[in-house]
């Protein structure tokens, strides 16, 4: 990792302290709060909306056992315990260091694009798609996760911690046999784009949504959305 200048870790989804616990939510929800503050045409959600959000909703972010969240640390040689084996020495670490980043990743099972297809999301179409693997991949759709949340500070932006983390992120979550990484991005954010386009995914299909609304808006915003995959595995 010194090659980097900072380190990527996997934030625990549960302590044994409290106030440590206490503490790596906070952190979360600060980071999301400023990410949605600082890059507002980035997201589809807004910093208004969020900000109204219980903690334990945060705290269930970290919890959900379909999700797995890195986060980007400011120094070279960050020395990080196992999130799994020893949850509480790594979110104590974690919380030492200035996060320069975070990616969520999110497994998506068969009863999650049932629920997206009964609900008229606009995933619900990728969820057809989807289907439509079988023919082409086997009787069984490959294993999906979902990268969301991305976000690097401004200031540490240029020095590749989105690369490693998505690349982390795939390496976190490989398995056996073939699996899809699917995102999904706003047409007008180049630079995220052209990234993800570098690391091989291609884009699959658009459509036109309406960003939730914030309190000084008067009139809706519709922006275009890029839905995008790469497949990693044998």
């Amino acid at each position: 990792m010194a090659a980097y200048g900072f380190t990527t870790a996997v934030v625990p989804k549960h302590c044994q302290d409290p106030r440590i616990w206490n503490e790596l939510v906070l952190r979360q929800k600060e980071f999301r709060l400023k990410a949605l503050q600082l890059d507002p045409a980035a997201f589809g959600s807004t910093y208004e909306h969020e900000e109204q959000y219980p903690l334990e909703l945060w705290a269930n972010r970290l919890k959900n056992p379909k999700v797995i969240t890195l986060v980007a640390l400011d120094g070279p040689a960050v020395e990080v315990r196992s999130e799994t084996s020893d949850p509480d020495a790594a979110a104590a670490e974690i919380l030492r260091h200035e996060w320069l980043g975070s990616l969520r990743l999110v497994g998506v099972e068969k009863e999650d694009e049932a629920h997206l297809l009964a609900t008229g999301s606009p995933w619900g179409s990728e969820a057809r798609k989807d289907e439509g693997q079988k023919e082409a991949f086997g009787s069984d759709a490959v294993p999906r996760y979902h990268l969301s949340g991305m976000f690097v500070v401004p200031a540490a932006r240029g020095r590749g911690i989105g690369k490693k983390l998505i690349e982390d992120a795939i390496s976190h979550s490989s398995r056996a046999g073939r699996v899809r990484y699917t995102i999904m991005v706003d047409a007008d954010n180049v630079p995220a784009t052209s990234l993800y386009s570098k690391l091989g995914f291609q884009i699959l299909d658009e459509w036109e949504y309406e960003r939730i609304k914030t309190s000084d808006q008067t009139q809706p915003i519709m922006k275009v959305c890029r839905y995008m995959d790469f497949f990693a595995g044998a």
